[in-house]
């Protein structure tokens, strides 16, 4: 039976699968940024890449070694030592048989947008990034430069032109609103801490499953 993995990363979240040759999917993780320029750092890039791809292992049962395929679409892959970072770093920490194969995210679009991939695909997302790919298989892309067309700097631009709305204050925490341009950094903080606190909560969870399994079992 042929498995593939299969994993998007992006600036906002990673998401991993595992499925069959039919396309069936049989595991799945997510994860937060897996861009080494837009993570805190590029071991947390790595560290959230490989999180998602073992909570999909997880569940589908299968183990990194069985993997017939592993194919990682990732912002921030755009120079030769991006992808030897994570050629060395992915195919070691998950236990690849095959070196993984690694693209920049913006490729996966295509396929997902044309039945053969032959196209040009323009994406939108926390950042922005272009690609192209020909029937003979050639592809291109630039994921760096077009960062001004996705939705953080769209959101720079925006933010100090509108009025906060009302009530943010408190959702946020806070007794007053800071100076307009410093908006997007009290709101990344705020999402941050309500992602670790997300991940706290399931990993929670996750130990409480594990307690009740033997009870379950019996």
């Amino acid at each position: 039976m042929t498995l593939v993995l299969g994993v998007d990363g992006g600036n906002t979240k990673t998401v991993a699968l595992v499925a069959r040759g039919d396309g069936t999917v049989i595991g799945s993780g997510r994860a937060g940024c897996a861009d080494v320029y837009g993570a805190e750092s590029p071991e947390a890039a790595i560290e959230a890449i490989v999180s998602a791809v073992a909570d999909a292992l997880t569940v589908s049962g299968v183990p990194g070694s069985a993997l017939d395929a592993a194919v990682f679409c990732l912002a921030g892959a755009d120079w030769p030592e991006d992808y030897a970072l994570h050629h060395r770093e992915l195919t070691s920490r998950i236990g690849l048989a095959r070196t993984a194969t690694v693209y920049n995210d913006a490729i996966a679009t295509l396929r997902a947008g044309t039945p053969d991939a032959v196209g040009v695909a323009a994406v939108v997302g926390t950042g922005g990034a272009i690609a192209g790919r020909n029937e003979r298989g050639e592809t291109w892309h630039l994921g760096f430069w077009p960062d001004s067309c996705g939705a953080r700097p769209l959101g720079r631009e925006a933010l100090p032109k509108t009025q906060p709305p009302d009530g943010i204050t408190g959702r946020l925490g806070m007794r007053h609103l800071p100076e307009k341009g410093d908006y997007l950094v009290v709101i990344s903080d705020f999402t941050k801490s309500r992602a670790a606190h997300s991940a706290s909560a399931d990993a929670k969870s996750r130990d409480e499953n594990r307690a009740s399994r033997p009870v379950v079992s019996r």
